[in-house]
């Protein structure tokens, strides 16, 4: 029993999981004498001729692409939407919001703040696309958040709001961005109906799960698409998790800087990663279903090339996701190598236009060239080859993607190039690993080497790490606590008083140890939202502290 109970306790350091519950559906959907009228916002009517113009300045000074713009809003709590009170004095707050002619609408919150016990979903009419429950593990630092791309013109936010935290709940719309192309093909572009989301991928592209990715299965959980939130509007990227020498499951994810350009401090925390975004075998998949529902909401940038996307030098962009991946994500954390030996064959794995996972294969040696031109030997040029299931290239979407060497290690990520379905021989270019690491400036802001080598040994290379870092650091049950836990067995809700002072790093997990809930607090006394969790025994680690809850 002991060995269980120190194995139940093995936790990092890291401040994790803020995962949506997906289980969790709209307290609506169970109420059948619920009424069907709900409050209407109509958004300002969207103008496709001017985003078509900003598009095509985009196109000129090199930016990313976008395939939605916001259309600016005030919808609260308080000024929309309709309230209904339940027969037990909980409450429930519906708005619908429409946006003509939308093929899809991405919400987006400068204040958001779910009280304990309360529930967020964003859903369409027909119940076919649903994001949530967002609960109060889910409320981010600065209350910026964003809940997800829901599909067609219009969608449903529900708030439920237990009585006992009537009046808490902080909910601020203040942008909706609006997708105008790319997410099916009812706009299609330039080169001919390519459209960027699901199955809109060109044709020639290579599913991960082909034969051409049986080699690549750890390194594919690494990848992620990525949605991109800036002051221009939303745009799409690829990025891949990336160990570091301490091996510590640090959520360090490797991009494009051109992905990040016109993006403010406090948009990174509405970026959304999704991960497993993939077909399960080679076949392209009739519907999306469920292929993506496992994300992460936010980000900060750790350090980036400042180079304009590569002008000067290797274009690269360093985040550190604001929650680990939750445990049942399966992710991997990458290896890389820094050194300047060219890269002799391997892959990219991306997410072209924004579809399920694709890879693409390369034999040839990466030839050093540079990308703007002003700083020789920033980028690898690489092309691709036919393989027996297509012949890979990259897209819009692939940007930030990276480049594996035939060790399975990273050494580039993805600027641009003139590949294509109609001219896959042409050549792609990816910023140099080696460049990106000490390369593009002297500050700490502008390099991989800080971040990825902390204790500064010295070495250029690693190899990749799959999410098990519970094994890192063992914390057996206290016998001395700096907390107490009451009422214990719990039901709803417990609360946890401090004998010590500061911040505290909350971190509940099961008897499996994988994490089930965190939060920080400074307050001496806070109240635990339990009604997520199943009956069973859980434990609470406080900073070096760990004890044990039953809830019943």
């Amino acid at each position: 029993m002991n060995k269980l109970l120190t194995l139940a306790c093995t936790i990092t350091f890291l401040l994790s999981i803020g995962q949506v519950n997906s289980s969790r559906q709209p307290i609506s959907f169970q109420l059948s004498k619920i009424s069907k009228d709900i409050a209407v916002e109509r958004l300002a009517d969207f103008e496709l001729t001017e985003a078509a113009s900003a598009d095509a300045e985009d196109e000129k000074k090199g930016e990313l692409p976008k395939f939605s713009r916001s259309i600016f809003t005030d919808i609260t709590l308080h000024n929309a939407g309709s309230w209904i009170s339940l027969a037990n004095g909980d409450r429930l707050w519906r708005v619908k919001i429409v946006s003509p002619g939308a093929q899809a609408l991405l919400l987006y919150y400068n204040q958001f703040y779910l009280p304990p016990g309360s529930t967020l979903h964003v859903y369409t009419e027909d119940h076919e696309d649903i994001r949530g429950a967002f609960t109060s593990v889910n409320n981010p630092r600065n209350g910026y958040y964003a809940t997800g791309l829901t599909h067609g013109e219009s969608c449903i936010v529900e708030y439920y709001e237990p009585l006992r935290v009537k009046g808490q709940g902080i909910l601020s719309l203040n942008e909706v961005g609006h997708a105008y192309r790319w997410v099916n093909n009812l706009f299609p572009t330039a080169r001919g109906g390519s459209a960027l989301g699901f199955n809109q991928s060109d044709a020639c592209e290579v599913n991960i799960n082909c034969a051409e990715g049986n080699d690549w299965q750890n390194e594919k959980r690494a990848v992620s698409c990525i949605i991109v939130q800036s002051q221009q509007g939303q745009g799409i990227c690829s990025g891949t998790l990336i160990n570091n020498l301490r091996e510590d499951c640090t959520p360090y994810l490797l991009s494009a800087q051109h992905c990040s350009e016109f993006v403010t401090a406090n948009q990174y925390a509405q970026w959304i990663f999704h991960f497993n975004y993939e077909s399960p075998d080679c076949n392209n998949p009739n519907t999306l279903g469920t292929l993506d529902d496992d994300f992460v909401v936010g980000c900060t940038k750790k350090a980036d090339s400042d180079d304009n996307g590569g002008d000067t030098g290797s274009d690269f962009l360093l985040l550190e996701l604001n929650e680990q991946p939750p445990a049942d994500y399966n992710v991997y954390y990458a290896g890389w190598d820094a050194a300047l030996t060219a890269p002799s064959g391997g892959v990219c794995i991306h997410h072209p236009e924004g579809d399920i996972k694709k890879i693409s294969e390369y034999q040839q040696s990466g030839v050093s060239t540079s990308w703007g031109g002003s700083s020789p030997g920033t980028h690898w040029r690489i092309k691709w080859v036919i393989s027996t299931n297509g012949h890979g290239v990259t897209e819009p979407g692939s940007s930030g993607s990276g480049l594996f060497n035939a060790a399975k290690k990273l050494v580039g990520t993805l600027t641009g190039g003139d590949s294509f379905c109609s001219s896959p021989n042409s050549p792609d270019f990816f910023g140099k690993m080696s460049y990106h690491y000490t390369l593009n400036g002297n500050t700490a802001n502008t390099q991989l080497k800080p971040w990825l080598d902390p204790d500064n040994t010295g070495t250029t290379t690693v190899g990749g790490k799959n999410a098990d870092c519970f094994t890192s650091i063992t914390h057996p049950i206290s016998s001395k606590s700096s907390y107490e836990i009451f009422p214990n067995p719990a039901q709803n809700f417990c609360s946890i008083r401090f004998t010590e002072g500061g911040k505290k790093n909350i971190i509940i997990t099961d008897v499996a140890g994988r994490n089930v809930m965190v939060q920080s607090t400074e307050q001496s006394q806070v109240s635990i939202d339990l009604g997520a969790l199943t009956a069973g025994i859980y434990f609470v680690r406080v900073n070096e502290h760990c004890q044990k809850i039953i809830v019943e």
